[in-house]
């Protein structure tokens, strides 16, 4: 693992400190920047059970007493590599997973004012034992460091849940285990007194933690009290097992092959209710289950309907079997199910076994949501329009817990899918870089050997030659819409690794030994004796970004070496293209490194895109990720072919694509954007939404950008036929600006209502903006409107 800690700050981030942390509507959001953030070494202070009958798939709970002399407040803060749950008496403060990387491990830090007297600190904890998505495999253990005028500071004990059961089941092979629980009292045990209930014992010190961690410091997003969403209730009725098993068979299995409407009299095990999230979430269900006699509840998410309408809870390509379940004892009385682990997924169905009458109260959704709603607008006067818009975002808030994720299937941290969507919607939709920013940190922070950045983590590391070298043109777009190059000062040592990695795989004929160099689903690589000018042109993108990161710090640039490097490959683009000039994704990505000529390019997206289902119903579609076809189109690779045709200026053409493709999935009844164009893939996967920020930045026409490092807003409007739009966006540094245009001849009349002064760059020099309205007169310049 490489000690990246060593190298640049940690994290970019102050700690927020807020009265009463949680007030219900303040998301997790990047806390004012601070470039060398207070950090702890916690090692010496991380503590677990005593004696743990086993290493992995464990709950563990944690207390602590403490008292205060008079009214205050007290300052909490926790890791744990896994879910958790922290609570100061009955008050939720803070409910994870929060992911990190080993190397840079984050706290998450709270404060709440409390009355004088006696509290109680709590700590749920799951101890994976393995590798996920999410996290690597650590030892158990927690840390929690509290503060404040104490007159007794806390000492603390803990004990297995054992009302948890180890069940060996996965959710999949990409996440932990099933919640599964043997007990009605598993929300109890934060009452018990260590002194006198069995099971409790001090904490013994975890010294192997320091082996494995760097410095701790403050994370830059807060977790916020999760908000509860109320789901849509549904069908109801009552059902019977059909599938014999022991308790530990294949729970998924015998949950849909039970049946939903049997004959009263063959004696039904139970009730069940199926509700309706209105679109994908992540989280997790909670209610009260009311009953006579003890049973238990099954909950089941699902992003589907499978083909006879009830909920699906397995996930497609997960590379193994899953179990989209959690089981919770319930007895005579009011159970609460609260659950410590969060799902994904849109249908849920929740089955009652019990042998009297028991029924649900109180239900609700607690999503990991975020970003909260929106903050951009966007209105072109067409409502098909409007509504692929806004799906773009309510993908991107979907997917958006403690970091942007793709999909519920892995919920996996993915820096190709962050560089080319995430950081665009962020942008757009909420001016809140921190989910990107993170992920970008975390992805330096688990870089190889040779330097070269994560393409996945900060769990399961996955290396992608082409994810880091789209993580560098991230990096430098990350630092345009936050206005600062604080970022790319803090990334410029491992930044300057990462290239040297890229190159280091790169043979001067064009030849590459880059691990797994992902451009496309579908994609198929040319011949082995051939180059892949598609991956080349990723390489020379991440130095022409490289070049420009150095120039925004003041210094000359890439080195001479590195920029001839990158010349040579741009050659080598160039040859390959005009020997293949339908080559669809070597033609866009060579047209942004200046490889290849635009309308070469145009001819090929078009070519690509019109004959591709869905614009083309009779085309093919792309059944499975093993599939490598030329003659597929998918949403990802839009981020950058339609984005060209916009700045080509075919708006109307790609509007009839955005109307064709994403009004098929539309039709369809898609609440979220699809992975791909086909229905069997994940249904909710933020790298879809290119039509979302290309609408914001293209045709409402404002950008931010970085002049001499200063932020500024660059206008180009690319109209294509519609008359006016009025929109809302984000300008660095200054807040949200409220923007109108409308044709008037040949001409574009364009107002800008800015809460503060603002730059504005024209024709390459900085020009001041009052606040207030400002109003500009746009001429064709090229295909776009400008100043």
């Amino acid at each position: 693992m490489s000690d990246n800690h060593k190298d640049f700050t940690a994290l970019s981030g102050s700690e927020v400190e807020i009265e009463a942390f949680g007030v219900p509507g303040t998301h997790g959001r990047l806390a004012a920047p601070l470039a060398h953030p207070p950090t702890v070494r916690m090692a010496h202070e991380t503590f677990w059970i005593a004696n743990p009958p086993r290493d992995k798939d464990l709950h563990a709970g944690f207390v602590a007493d403490f008292r205060l002399a008079r009214p205050g407040e007290v300052r909490l803060r926790v890791i744990a590599p896994a879910a958790y749950r922290l609570m100061v008496d009955d008050r939720e403060l803070a409910w994870g997973p929060l992911r990190f990387a080993p190397s840079m491990p984050e706290y998450q830090e709270c404060r709440v004012t409390l009355p004088a007297g006696s509290h109680r600190a709590s700590l749920h904890v799951i101890h994976e034992g393995l590798t996920t998505r999410l996290a690597a495999q650590m030892p158990g253990f927690a840390w929690v460091d509290v503060a404040g005028d104490l007159e007794v500071p806390p000492a603390w004990f803990g004990r297995h849940l054992h009302e948890y059961l180890s069940t060996g089941l996965r959710v999949s092979p990409l996440q932990g285990w099933m919640e599964w629980t043997q007990s009605p009292h598993a929300w109890t045990w934060r009452t018990e007194d260590p002194s006198r209930d069995p099971g409790w014992r001090e904490t013994v010190p975890v010294p192997e933690v320091e082996k494995i961690l760097g410095l701790a410091c403050a994370s830059p997003l807060q977790l916020p009290v999760w908000p509860s969403v109320v789901p849509e209730a549904k069908e109801h009725g009552i059902y019977r097992d059909t599938y014999f098993c022991y308790r530990f068979d294949d729970p998924a299995v015998a949950f849909m092959v039970a049946d939903p409407a049997p004959d009263p009299a063959t004696g039904p095990d139970g009730t069940w209710q199926r509700f309706d999230l209105g679109r994908i979430r992540i989280g997790t269900l909670e209610f009260d289950v009311q009953a006579e006699a003890a049973g238990e509840a099954t909950i089941a998410y699902a992003e589907r309907l499978g083909p006879d309408g009830r909920p699906v809870p397995i996930v497609a390509g997960s590379t193994g079997p899953t179990h989209f379940l959690q089981k919770f004892a319930f007895g005579p009385g009011c159970t609460p199910v609260r659950p410590l682990q969060s799902c994904g997924g849109r249908y849920l169905e929740v089955r009652l076994a019990c042998d009297k009458g028991a029924k649900l109260i109180d239900v609700r959704f607690r999503e990991r949501d975020f970003l909260g709603e929106p903050q951009g607008r966007l209105t072109l006067h067409d409502g098909r329009l409007e509504s692929i818009w806004a799906v773009g975002l309510d993908t991107m808030r979907a997917s958006t817990e403690d970091s942007a994720v793709d999909s519920v299937r892995e919920r996996g941290e993915w820096t190709g899918d962050v560089s080319l969507a995430a950081i665009e919607l962020l942008g757009v939709g909420w001016d809140n870089m921190a989910p990107a920013r993170r992920a970008l940190y975390h992805s330096a922070a688990s870089a190889r050997e040779d330097g070269m950045v994560s393409g996945c983590g900060p769990g399961e590391l996955i290396y992608l030659g082409t994810y880091a070298a789209q993580w560098v043109n991230a990096c430098v777009r990350c630092a345009e819409l936050e206005g600062s190059t604080e970022l790319l000062a803090d990334l410029e040592g491992p930044a300057r690794r990462n290239v040297e990695a890229l190159l280091a795989c790169i043979q001067p004929d064009g030849h590459h030994r880059l691990p797994w160099s992902f451009v496309d689903w579908g994609y198929k690589q040319p011949a082995k004796e051939r180059v892949d000018p598609a991956v080349l042109a990723h390489v020379v993108a991440a130095i022409d970004a490289w070049d420009r990161w150095q120039k925004l710090l003041a210094r000359d640039g890439a080195d001479a070496a590195t920029k001839k490097k990158a010349d040579a490959l741009r050659l080598i683009v160039r040859g390959a293209v005009a020997e293949d000039p339908h080559a669809y994704h070597a033609a866009v990505l060579g047209e942004r490194i200046g490889a290849v000529d635009r309308e070469t390019a145009v001819v090929a997206t078009q070519r690509q895109l019109l004959s591709s289902f869905p614009c083309n119903p009779a085309g093919k579609r792309l059944r499975d990720p093993t599939q490598a076809s030329p003659a597929v189109a998918t949403p990802y690779f839009t981020n950058y072919s339609i984005d060209l045709l916009l700045r080509a200026g075919r708006v109307d053409e790609v509007i009839e694509i955005w109307r064709k493709a994403w009004g098929w999935m539309l039709d369809c009844g898609a609440t979220t954007w699809w992975e791909v164009f086909d229905e069997r893939w994940s249904l909710c996967h933020y790298w879809a939404g290119a039509p979302t920020w290309q609408m914001s930045r293209r045709i409402l026409g404002a950008d931010a950008a970085l002049h001499e490092g200063r932020p500024v807003i660059r206008i180009a409007v690319y109209p294509g036929s519609l008359k006016s739009a009025e929109g809302r966006v984000a300008f660095p540094g200054v807040g949200w600006a409220d923007i109108a245009w409308e044709r008037e001849g040949d001409a574009i009349v364009y107002q800008v209502d800015s809460p503060a002064p603002w730059t504005l760059l024209q024709q390459g020099a900085p020009v001041a903006c009052t606040a207030g309205a400002t109003k500009l007169r746009l001429s064709v310049a090229g295909s776009a409107f400008m100043p």
